[in-house]
């Protein structure tokens, strides 16, 4: 009997410069090996230090990885235009597709040829409402992708290694974010 091929999934999060998107990467990421799971996670950014393109990429699996470079796009998140443009041709079909509304405008057509799993949240406007502040934006963020990654790691780890990244900066702020975003999509039908 062929041993079956283990399924692999690849998370990109892409902003700019300022946005925390590699420190949400970094935290998922963590998240993720506490879990169990068997983790790469990889970061690019431009030589600005605010405003240029970054990413981070995260692939996950329940067993050993062999490759440290994400092949699809499972899930996608845009915090900014700028990522959406460059980025979302390398999703999978039907991937899962999370956009802070408050920095990404229009949705191209060929990104809905994609996929139609898409979450429209206006992510850094959610955060200045809150919080008075646009830095909690990332946790918030962090909610979402872990709501809608349920089935690859639990609410508590992520939630843990949030606490463990910020290690009494803003603890309490980030936990608050993080849980507003997870229970903004408490009603998402889709799941990683």
């Amino acid at each position: 009997m062929k041993a079956k091929k283990p399924r692999i999934y690849g998370i990109r999060l892409g902003g700019v410069g300022g946005q925390g998107n590699v420190a949400l990467g970094i935290i998922f990421a963590n998240a993720l090996a506490d879990a169990g799971k068997w983790v790469v996670q990889t970061q690019s950014y431009g030589a600005q230090v605010r405003g240029g393109l970054t990413k981070s990429d995260i692939i996950v699996s329940d067993q050993p990885i062999n490759f440290p470079e994400t092949e699809s796009i499972d899930v996608l998140l845009c915090l900014h235009q700028m990522a959406l443009d460059v980025f979302a041709e390398d999703m999978d079909g039907n991937a899962i597709l999370i956009l802070d509304t408050t920095y990404v405008h229009s949705i191209s057509s060929v990104v809905e040829r994609i996929t139609r799993r898409i979450i429209e949240m206006p992510i850094s406007q959610m955060s200045v409402e809150k919080f008075s502040n646009r830095m909690f934006a990332n946790s918030i963020a962090l909610g979402i992708l872990t709501r809608s990654c349920k089935n690859v790691v639990d609410k508590e780890h992520v939630k843990n290694a949030l606490i463990d990244h910020f290690k009494g900066k803003f603890v309490e702020e980030n936990k608050k974010a993080f849980e507003l975003g997870y229970e903004s999509v408490a009603n998402i039908s889709f799941l990683l």
